[in-house]
């Protein structure tokens, strides 16, 4: 497995002033913060898995098997700036900016990973897995090296009570390095005749602390080394899925006691009390014929207005979807557009890759896109223009969702597929 992300960070634009002018009818026109700052992150690993039957369902009731698994992975994630002298280089860095002569940051993450797990599937739907998982991560900041033996109690079972009702659990528990963590979680699926489907269930965790929340290092100078304790929480959930009216409604209840967040000059404290987030989705589809109407809905509360995200958003889609031409093309063809209120907007700080607190307000902005596909057999092709909201915008609203951050313009993207048979 290889993965590689190269990315130019601009750090927002320096204005909000320029949008529509002259020599400014694209945004990528309009100065920005950076000019020479680039991220890396990249991600490559090798698997190995080696299954072993104990037992067939013909000798005992169970079918027992063995898995071993083997990983190793290196990854590394790099910044650089090549000069850091400006004024908006002083603002955007703020604590993290240590030289005039540029910013580098360069972390290394390799890690050897065996897991060893008995399978288990017995009579009338019982399955379980039980096994140890060892993880041995070779850290390297600022040519500072560490090593963290972790070692985890993993499990999954599914349990069925009767044709209609079915428990299952899953779960990981810190032995090693990371003792003290763990992330439990255990749900029921109810069938409820043939009108329905209700899925519940409970979460209990304490997670590690992440490197990046622990310490950081820029031109091999220390920015923050923390001493922060584990955060600790649960969840309470439940889905109704309901096949007839095409609708799912969802319920999540997350409280989190101590939480690290990150504060407006972009780094992290630790909440010294219990953040609640109560979360409400809906996902509601309409169909006439061969029109249809998708709806996402989402509603959220937080106990303290210490995250940036907006209390409602929406997803709207209309289309018409059908056979042409003697049902040998099929067409679909609509528009889709996003609905946000006007909500406090995060700040990103690309020299740690962080999100953080904010205090510019963004606007509503109706963003909205255009599609059309064809399906011919194996050929598929589609286009899609981004963003026609600007040509009804009488005053040019420019959409965001990050500060400082603008959107894509009126955008035109097309894609084809087409997969050969022998």
């Amino acid at each position: 497995m290889s993965n590689v992300n190269t990315e130019e960070q601009n750090g927002g634009i320096t204005t909000d002033t320029l949008f529509g002018t002259e020599f400014a009818e694209f945004r990528t026109a309009i100065p920005t913060n950076l000019t020479d700052a680039n991220t890396r992150y990249q991600q490559r690993g090798i698997r190995f898995s080696n299954y072993y039957k104990l037992a067939s369902p013909d000798s005992t009731n169970w079918n027992l098997q063995l898995q071993y698994d083997l990983e190793y992975d290196w990854n590394y994630w790099n910044y650089d700036d090549v000069l850091t002298n400006s004024s908006t280089d002083t603002l955007l860095y703020q604590k993290y900016l240590t030289d005039t002569r540029g910013a580098r940051t360069y972390i290394t993450d390799n890690n050897l990973s065996q897991t060893a797990y008995l399978h288990g599937i017995g009579p009338n739907g019982y399955q379980g897995k039980l096994g140890l998982q060892y993880d041995r991560h070779k850290i390297s900041q600022a040519n500072r090296d560490s090593t963290i033996n972790d070692l985890s109690l993993k499990y999954n079972v599914s349990i069925p009570f009767v044709k209609s009702l079915q428990l299952y659990s899953k779960g990981s528990i810190g032995l090693g390095a990371n003792a003290g963590s763990f992330d439990l979680d255990g749900y029921v699926n109810l069938k409820i005749e043939e009108w329905a489907t209700l899925k519940g269930g409970a979460n209990l965790f304490r997670r590690s602390i992440e490197l990046i929340e622990d310490e950081f290092w820029i031109n091999d100078v220390k920015i923050f080394d923390n001493d922060f304790s584990k955060p600790f929480g649960s969840k309470l959930y439940g889905t109704l899925n309901i096949p007839k009216l095409n609708t799912i409604i969802s319920l999540k209840q997350t409280l989190e006691n101590n939480p690290i967040l990150w504060d407006f000059n972009a780094l992290p404290y630790q909440l010294d009390e219990i953040l609640s987030t109560t979360q409400l989705n809906a996902q509601i589809h309409l169909t006439w014929g061969g029109w249809h109407m998708d709806n996402y809905l989402q509603y959220q509360i937080l106990s303290e207005d210490l995250i940036d995200l907006p209390n409602y958003m929406s997803t709207h889609k209309f289309y018409w979807d059908g056979d042409l031409f003697r049902k040998n093309m099929n067409l679909r063809i609509g528009v889709q557009t996003r609905l946000v209120p006007e909500y406090t907007a995060q700040r990103f700080i690309p020299v740690i890759g962080r999100f953080h607190e904010g205090v510019n307000p963004l606007q509503f902005y109706p963003d909205t896109d255009f599609f059309i596909s064809f399906k011919v057999q194996s050929f598929r092709m589609f286009l899609q223009v981004q963003n026609i909201t600007e040509f009804w915008s009488s005053d040019k609203e420019i959409n965001y969702q990050v500060e400082n951050h603008p959107q894509y313009d009126f955008t035109f993207r097309y894609g084809v597929r087409w997969v050969l048979f022998d």
